[in-house]
């Protein structure tokens, strides 16, 4: 991962360079600096505050919702998302299943449909298909993070998830279970140490709080 941020950070510098020579538009971050950011090893996961997860959904198009909400009230991975169908959302027994063949760890699973997260996706409760299977994904949660006005952090909804999840709950075993991976994994890799007054907040963060830009939908279409 070092090298991969040491590339990207060479990479951004010859394009502020094209920048300042005339070459790219003078208004606007260049391609290179849109991209994203990796975790390094020693380092604490990248994670979203109550806050900024506000004003990413404040900005999110309609089409985007249904990922960002899962991701970050469920744990969900961007991968399991994109194959994700509504026929998986249980809701009258309040979970998610992540089936064997869409599973990363090919293990099937169950996630909580938590409140919060089951406000988001109840205006969806009819639809069938895919839940957010979209092309270019990456690409739009770049240009997400960039409306937000503080750029988008790798896997920052997973390990967002993570943090607030194993502070609500203080198990580490059964937040674990829920993202399909080890407690140990968990401490490593997703773990960041929040309050729980914030994760109060973040799964306190219900529709009402959405006011969606007329732009935001045109960009991501």
């Amino acid at each position: 991962m070092v090298t991969k941020n040491n590339m990207r950070r060479t990479l951004v510098t010859l394009f502020k360079w094209a920048r300042d020579q005339g070459y790219l538009q003078a208004d606007r971050k260049t391609s290179a600096e849109r991209t994203m950011t990796f975790n390094e090893p020693g380092t604490a996961p990248a994670i979203f505050t109550p806050d900024e997860l506000k004003q990413i959904i404040a900005v999110c198009p309609e089409n985007l919702l249904p990922h960002i909400v899962i991701g970050a009230f469920a744990g969900i991975r961007s991968a399991e998302i994109a194959r994700l169908e509504w026929g998986d959302v249980l809701w009258e027994q309040g979970y998610i299943e992540i089936k064997v063949r869409k599973a990363k760890t090919k293990a099937r699973r169950l996630v909580p449909l938590l409140p919060n997260l089951r406000a988001w996706l109840e205006p969806y409760r009819e639809q069938t298909g895919f839940v957010c299977h979209l092309p270019n994904t990456a690409v739009r949660l770049n240009y997400l993070g960039d409306k937000a006005g503080f750029g988008w952090r790798q896997n920052a909804l997973r390990h967002s998830f993570a943090s607030y999840r194993l502070a609500q709950i203080q198990d580490a075993a059964k937040v674990a279970l829920e993202m399909g991976n080890s407690p140990e994994k968990l401490f490593l890799h997703y773990r960041e140490l929040v309050t729980a007054t914030a994760a109060e907040e973040w799964f306190s963060i219900f529709p009402l709080l959405r006011v969606v830009s007329a732009d935001a939908d045109e960009a991501a279409a």
